[in-house]
């Protein structure tokens, strides 16, 4: 339990830092050497939480549903 979290502070600290742009998951798990399959588990329970929104193909990614300010 401890590791999803950490990987998801580490996720929404990067979505937070490229303010609204769309993020693909494979770059934040190759940045932070996280394993990629795992990460995207932790994208899609933070996007059932509401806290991510998603789009697919070129440009996609995830993002912060919410303006963090």
């Amino acid at each position: 339990m401890r590791k999803k979290f950490d990987y998801a502070l580490i996720f929404i600290g990067c979505l937070k830092k490229r303010s609204g742009e769309f993020v693909d998951i494979s770059v934040v798990a190759k940045e932070f050497n996280l394993p990629r399959a795992y990460l995207e588990k932790v994208a899609q329970e933070l996007k059932r939480g509401g806290w991510l929104e998603s789009r697919k193909g070129a440009g996609g990614g995830y993002r912060l549903a919410k303006d963090p300010g």
